[in-house]
């Protein structure tokens, strides 16, 4: 299964419960963004709790990832998102503390484990500041694209 189709599974149920969302979210080294830690997609909730959402297509892609753990110091609830072979896999292979959710072929997510909240390192506030500022980029790009090409 396709990395980007789970991704916009978890954006369209989500995004609308959330207080901001975002995918490819850089996460905080010290005190600066990283350029070399993403988290696939980060959700501040309304209540203010930060979940990042790890995408993994495969068996593999969950073999060569090596920094989830770091993520765990960046939310209150960390979860794995996957097809059904792999997110057996990778329940097997990790912290129960990690939740799990499975995708199905048309984009339905069943929670299989829910995750248990871990400790904030970051105030969720900046985290949430972050992903604000990363959407209104986006939308700003794509907004300017669209003013520059030529209309048809």
């Amino acid at each position: 299964m396709n990395a980007d189709f789970i991704k916009q599974a978890i954006l369209n149920k989500f995004g609308i419960k959330s207080q901001a969302i975002c995918d490819e979210v850089g996460l905080p080294v010290l005190v600066e963004w990283a350029t070399t830690r993403f988290a696939d997609i980060m959700e501040v909730k309304k209540g203010g709790n930060v979940v990042i959402y790890e995408v993994k297509s495969c068996i593999a892609d969950f073999k060569a990832d090596t920094k989830y753990h770091n993520y765990l110091d960046h939310c209150h609830l960390l979860y794995f998102v996957a097809d059904k072979e792999t997110i057996e896999y990778i329940a097997e292979n990790v912290d129960p503390k990690i939740g799990l959710y499975k995708v199905y072929g048309k984009g339905y997510l069943e929670c299989v484990r829910r995750a248990r909240s871990t400790k904030l390192v970051l105030d969720s506030e900046k985290i949430s500041n972050a992903i604000l500022k990363k959407s209104n980029y986006r939308y700003l790009k794509f907004w300017r694209r669209s003013q520059l090409e030529p209309q048809s």
